[in-house]
């Protein structure tokens, strides 16, 4: 019941947010065209189907082995904890030091809502736009940080710096938010933090983002703040290590490049 309910609170902010930003970040007019032209919505429903397909194939794979990958993590997987921790020490700690308390409540706020909405938006943004070219690459550079995080998540086992060093670093988002931790335990494990993948997919939307900026100048400087706020979520509240956010970056980095090459090639 919990479990329902919050998921129910999440979809109402998150569909809010998305409304909010329509009407701040796309054209009318661009709209208004497409939602008068059934045939051309299926048109680009079927232009983009193989990459959502994929990213679906992908996702599903995630959610669906997660306990076999956490169980092979724990079998051949290189236990990376106590060797992050020995290259950056107490920085994460150092991080949350630098922010005022209250700013836990924006960071919260920013890793739970603003992450969904952060990755749903260009999707919608992209696909009323003239070329469905960016969309494209979108689908295909979430596939492969996914399958990245797979992969990553079953070769390495580490543990983020909240239970690796607690008397160092706190956890706001337990504390403020037990219950919708709960939720997200529900689609993650503790362990899964090389690399970050919400440092990975928020990059991957900043690059995209950068690379639209002239035909969504509005979502360009949203989806700037919005990423860098994430990325620094990520840390502030305990949850990943520097290392992870770097590695996250460089994840973002190739996936946006090989979907390029793939969508172009294609």
């Amino acid at each position: 019941m919990l479990l329902f309910v919050l998921t129910g609170v999440i979809t109402v902010v998150v569909l809010f947010l998305l409304c909010l930003l329509s009407v701040i970040c796309l054209d009318r007019k661009a709209v208004a065209q497409l939602t008068n032209e059934p045939a051309l919505i299926v048109s680009r429903l079927r232009s983009i189907a193989p990459y959502a397909g994929l990213l679906g194939i992908v996702l599903v794979a995630n959610k669906g082995l997660q306990d076999v990958i956490y169980d092979l993590s724990m079998e051949i997987g290189f236990e990376a904890t106590e060797t992050i921790y020995a290259v950056e020490g107490s920085f994460v700690a150092f991080v949350q030091a630098g922010f005022p308390e209250g700013m836990n409540y924006y960071f919260s706020f920013m890793y739970v809502f603003g992450y969904v909405v952060l990755l749903v938006f260009p999707a919608i943004a992209y696909f009323v736009s003239d070329s469905l070219e960016h969309l494209k690459i979108l689908l295909t550079a979430y596939g492969l940080n996914y399958a990245g995080g797979i992969v990553c998540y079953t070769l390495v086992v580490a543990y983020g710096p909240r239970n690796h060093i607690p008397e160092q670093v706190s956890q706001p988002l337990l504390d403020l938010y037990p219950d919708v931790t709960t939720v997200t335990s529900q689609v993650n494990r503790n362990t899964n933090v090389f690399p970050s993948l919400h440092t990975s997919l928020s990059v991957t939307v900043f690059a995209i983002a950068l690379m639209t900026r002239e035909t969504f100048p509005r979502w360009f400087t949203i989806a700037t703040i919005m990423s860098t706020s994430i990325v620094l979520s990520t840390m502030a509240l305990g949850i990943h290590w520097l290392v992870d956010v770097v590695a996250g970056i460089g994840l973002a980095a190739v996936s946006v490049a090989l979907g390029t090459i793939i969508v172009e090639r294609s």
